[in-house]
């Protein structure tokens, strides 16, 4: 056995363990749903639920002008709802980034899983959405929501909205808002779906 083959199985066993925590998530209005792991072609894949969607930066780019406030409210309340599910299971997403909410035509939100669940943040584009402690715990995930959240307002936050924002991006991570927070009726980011 050659020394290359321990991080590939470390690797491996990651990979493995992450996507289970994914598909045992179960079925979620704002989650893409994972089915199975299999090994094809020496590389190990997660199939997940196929959602005809755009990635959210392609559906902002897609709009004739900005969209409006409210509609752009919904989708960070819809993100909100996913992040809920995942802390209240104890998931990280991880590597969560604006391609990772996929936008459908009737503006449903669905939040994908990781795709690069054994790679580092700069292989995964991550870099301006990882929080100062690094990915892979729940906190960090409310710090890439409101990197998310401030590029979805894009300078028209009320201060309501202005003060979640600076909350999520708190540096301690024991400090930033919880996701059931951040859809607390006493919060500005509200809804019950």
């Amino acid at each position: 056995r050659q020394r290359d083959d321990i991080p590939l199985t470390t690797q491996r066993k990651a990979f493995w363990h992450r996507t289970q925590e994914w598909r045992d998530l179960g079925e979620h209005p704002h989650l893409v749903s994972g089915y199975y792991t299999l090994e094809v072609g020496g590389r190990l894949r997660f199939f997940v639920h196929h959602v005809p969607a755009r990635p959210l930066p392609v559906w902002l780019a897609g709009l004739a002008g900005p969209a409006p406030l409210p509609r752009r409210l919904d989708l960070a309340i819809q993100l909100a709802s996913a992040l809920e599910l995942l802390q209240a299971r104890q998931v990280a997403h991880g590597a969560l980034r604006p391609s990772s909410c996929l936008v459908a035509d009737d503006d449903t939100l669905r939040l994908s899983p990781s795709t690069s669940f054994a790679q580092g943040i700069e292989a995964a584009g991550m870099a301006d959405y990882a929080a100062p402690e690094g990915t892979g715990k729940p906190p960090a995930d409310v710090y890439a929501f409101g990197v998310i959240l401030r590029e979805l307002l894009a300078g028209q936050a009320a201060p309501a909205l202005e003060s979640l924002i600076v909350d999520c991006l708190e540096r301690n991570p024991g400090a930033r808002p919880t996701a059931s927070e951040l859809r607390d009726p006493n919060r500005p980011v509200v809804d019950r779906r």
